[in-house]
C-alpha cells in the first residue's frame, strides 16, 4: 500500500511542494474524469517527452499508463470517483511517485505538473552519501533528531530537503498549517496569545533574528539542512522560549553555521 499523503482535490485549488515535484491542481468542470499533466526536467525546466505516467491505486496497483509527448503532456482518464496517485519515470531520472489525488465526481478535471531530476553518477551518488552523512551528524549535534522524536513542530529534515525541487527559501515553509508571508517577513497564524497573525522568533544555527530580517530571499536553499517550525508555545521547546515565546519558533540549521 502506498504511503498516506493529505489528499489533493480537483474541486478546490491546492498549491503545494512535494517528493522532488510541483503539483498545481485545478478544478475544471469538464464532462470527463481527467487527469491531465506535463513532466519537465527539475533543474533546466525543459518539456520531457517518452516519460512513462502511471495512475495507482492506494494499494500501487496501475490502473492507465500513457507517456508523455514531445511537449511533455500527457493524458490519464481516471476510472472513477475517488483517490489515485500518480507516477513518473524514465530511464536515468529519478522515478517520482506523488498524490493523494481526489476525484469527488465523474465530471471533475484536474492538472499537474510533474519535475523530474536526473539520477546521480556512481562517483557522484557516493559523494551525495557522504555529503548527507555529515548533514545528519552536524544536526545530531544541534537536537533536531532528539526534538523530532518528541513529535512536537513540523520538522524539515535532509531527506525531504534533497528530494524537493526548491527555488527560493520560502518553498520551504509553503503549504505548513498556519505559515503565511507578509511582505519578505515569515508569520504564524493562530499562534499569538489573541490566535491572530503574529511574528515567530527566528533562529538561524542557534543565533536570533528578526522577524522582517528578509530570510525568505536572502538565505539560500541549497545552505539549509534542517528546518523546525514549533507554532505557540505549547509546542515550542523550553531552551527556544523567551520574548514573544507565545507565536512559536522558526528554526533554520544551515551548513555555513557548523562548519
Amino acid at each position: 500500500m502506498l504511503p498516506s499523503r493529505p489528499r489533493r482535490s480537483a474541486t478546490r485549488l491546492l498549491p503545494g511542494l512535494a517528493a522532488g515535484l510541483l503539483a498545481l491542481l485545478v478544478a475544471d468542470g469538464l464532462a470527463a474524469q481527467t487527469l491531465r499533466g506535463r513532466v519537465a526536467e527539475g533543474r533546466t525546466k525543459e518539456p520531457m517527452s517518452q516519460v512513462l505516467v502511471s495512475l495507482l491505486d492506494e494499494d500501487a496497483n496501475v490502473l492507465a499508463q500513457t507517456t508523455t509527448t514531445a511537449s511533455g503532456g500527457f493524458t490519464l482518464d481516471v476510472p472513477a470517483p475517488g483517490e489515485y496517485y500518480v507516477r513518473a519515470e524514465r530511464l536515468t531520472f529519478t522515478t517520482v511517485t506523488d498524490g493523494i489525488f481526489y476525484f469527488a465526481n465523474e465530471e471533475a478535471e484536474m492538472s499537474i505538473a510533474l519535475f523530474l531530476l536526473p539520477q546521480p553518477t556512481e562517483l557522484e551518488g557516493i559523494d551525495v552519501r557522504i555529503e548527507r552523512e555529515q548533514q545528519r551528524r552536524r544536526l545530531r549535534s544541534s537536537g533536531f533528531y532528539e526534538r523530532a522524536a518528541m513529535g512536537m513542530g513540523r520538522f524539515i529534515g535532509p531527506e525531504e530537503i534533497n528530494r524537493r525541487p526548491i527555488f527560493t527559501f520560502a518553498d520551504f515553509l509553503r503549504g505548513i498549517p498556519g505559515v503565511t508571508f507578509q511582505d519578505e517577513s515569515i508569520q504564524f497564524r493562530g499562534g499569538g496569545l489573541d490566535g491572530g497573525q503574529c511574528n515567530p522568533n527566528i533562529y538561524i544555527d542557534g543565533a536570533r533574528v528578526f522577524a522582517d530580517f528578509g530570510i525568505t530571499t536572502l538565505i539560500q536553499p541549497e545552505d539549509v539542512e534542517g528546518i523546525e517550525v514549533y507554532r505557540g508555545v505549547a509546542q515550542t521547546p523550553l531552551e527556544w522560549g523567551g520574548l514573544n515565546g507565545s507565536c512559536g519558533v522558526l528554526l533554520i540549521w544551515t551548513r555555513l553555521g557548523r562548519g
